[in-house]
């Protein structure tokens, strides 16, 4: 099956809420439960000081199946600097690599466009 990285826009809520809601343990931990409106801010939500054009939040997709979500934000906290604020993988696909894939095809993306360090939000 193809898989393809797309922007993640308001059209594709339903999909995200459900991959959401299928990551349970997840959201126990952080004690929130997702919704529409929760996941729309989500998807312009900025650390301060970022611009709308910094932000990347991306679905990863096979087929009509949204497997893995990644939200940077370019140049932040400095230039040369990415922040991945949020990665996560569909639970019944964890433990499979695709988030390390997803780390290191993003590392290497980033150093071709003079990006020197990648951090990630816990």
């Amino acid at each position: 099956m193809e898989v393809c990285w797309r922007p993640l826009q308001e059209g594709d809520l339903p999909a995200l809420l459900e991959f959401c809601l299928g990551n349970a343990a997840y959201y126990s931990f952080i004690r929130c439960t997702p919704d529409r409106e929760n996941l729309r801010e989500q998807l312009t939500i900025l650390p301060p000081g970022a611009a709308p054009e910094q932000k990347r939040f991306l679905g990863r997709w096979e087929g009509d199946d949204l497997t893995a979500i990644l939200d940077v934000i370019l140049d932040w906290p400095r230039p040369g600097v990415a922040y991945i604020g949020w990665l996560m993988v569909a639970q019944p696909r964890q433990g499979r690599g695709i988030g390390w894939q997803t780390v290191e095809l993003l590392m290497a993306q980033l150093k071709t466009k003079g990006y020197h360090t990648l951090r990630l939000g816990c």
